[in-house]
């Protein structure tokens, strides 16, 4: 199946399929070889496409040979850090970074994570934070090569820590959250040169908040964050200042994920702008069971938000707000027809409600009758798995 994407200076990481792929099945998160939008870049990011894998007659040999240019090419750009700043912008610099992010998509997704290590032990997230830190203090949009690098850069950390827990837990080690919260910063106003800048950095600000969401799902993540003393203050600012849905969702998720899920308290009282962006998650909840494409545009998968919710679920206002924003139907839908992921966060969901509002919620799963029988088949697993977070919760 072919693929329809914007040139890699001017995008996120972003493909999409062809429209004879938005079917009618319900989008989902970890997907084998089902026809789906596909939103590289995101944590829910699973590729479903094996059409590709008939070009390579010795994967395993592919595999070596473009290993063993990524281990040279990384070491081209170890070797020109340490030189002179003038070669920070030079086009081989570029033309590294270009190969390294395009790895991502010129091969099969099954090669992603051994590049994504091999990146790991090559040292990528130390070499590529030498480099954004001297772009952004010279400039992002500076000269062509500046601009460009900083897009590989970005894109890439997004890519590779959106499929790879070692990614994912080595940038959090070795690349310093701040340099990612810069990009967040209303402060952030790097001098533009063309028309199409104000789409790029736009694009490298999703890419920063989605980083910042992908380090935010780590068992240790509080371990990282904690060096930003005030990272929920930020979040917060920029979640009520950006009119992006995709940016504000997105921040809403690190907040979860970082804060809202610590919290003690079943009474807590949000602001007003948190119970308004939890308002937006629940109708992007009910687009996402809906129609498949609300993916391309949000970035956001329906186990992606159930995953979170099941975060905060211990909190009553959530349990309240699921139910008053009718998202419950919306978690029913996933119980009956999603993948098996689906199922199961959907399912943990529906029962943590019914230990905050028994009465409520029973009444309205017992309407649907193939949902209720459903829920009750599956819940002897569902208990056992909602027994374990909970003590994994309780012993952090």
């Amino acid at each position: 199946m072919s693929y329809d994407r914007q040139d890699s200076t001017l995008t996120t990481s972003t493909w999409t399929r062809c429209a004879s792929a938005l079917s009618s099945f319900s989008v989902g998160h970890k997907i084998p070889v089902r026809q789906i939008p596909v939103i590289k870049g995101d944590i829910n990011y699973m590729s479903t496409d094996d059409s590709d894998y008939s070009e390579y007659d010795n994967m395993e040999t592919n595999n070596e040979e473009n290993i063993k240019q990524l281990r040279l090419l990384i070491e081209d750009i170890q070797i020109s850090v340490k030189v002179l700043e003038t070669n920070y912008e030079s086009d081989e610099i570029t033309e590294s970074l270009e190969f390294i992010y395009s790895l991502f998509y010129d091969y099969s997704s099954k090669d992603n994570p051994i590049f994504a290590h091999t990146l790991v032990e090559e040292n990528y997230c130390t070499q590529a934070q030498k480099l954004l830190t001297y772009y952004v203090k010279t400039g992002i949009f500076s000269n062509p090569n500046i601009k460009r690098s900083t897009q590989f850069i970005m894109y890439t950390l997004w890519n590779f820590s959106g499929i790879s827990d070692k990614f994912r837990l080595c940038l959090a080690q070795k690349f310093p959250l701040s340099c990612l919260f810069d990009f967040l910063q209303p402060s952030f106003t790097p001098t533009m040169n063309s028309n199409n800048d104000q789409a790029i950095l736009k694009n490298l600000k999703q890419a920063a908040i989605s980083i910042i969401h992908n380090i935010s799902l780590l068992s240790t993540a509080e371990i990282y964050f904690k060096h930003m003393v005030n990272y929920v203050e930020q979040l917060d600012v920029f979640m009520t200042h950006t009119d992006n849905k995709r940016m504000k969702l997105t921040a809403l998720l690190c907040l979860i994920h970082l804060y809202l899920s610590k919290l003690k308290n079943e009474n807590v009282d949000f602001s007003l702008q948190y119970k308004n962006v939890f308002k937006l998650l629940f109708q992007t909840l009910k687009e996402c069971v809906k129609e498949q494409k609300v993916m391309i545009t949000t970035g956001l998968s329906a186990w992606l938000i159930t995953y979170a919710l099941n975060k905060i679920i211990h909190l009553s206002l959530i349990a309240t707000k699921i139910i008053d924003e009718h998202a419950i139907y919306s978690l029913m839908v996933l119980l009956k027809r999603g993948v098996i992921d689906e199922k199961f966060e959907s399912g943990i969901v529906l029962l943590n409600l019914i230990h905050q509002q028994p009465i409520k919620t029973i009444q309205i799963l017992k309407r649907d009758k193939a949902c209720w029988k459903l829920f009750e088949h599956m819940r002897p697993y569902l208990d056992d798995e909602n027994n374990t977070r909970q003590n994994k919760l309780a012993a952090e």
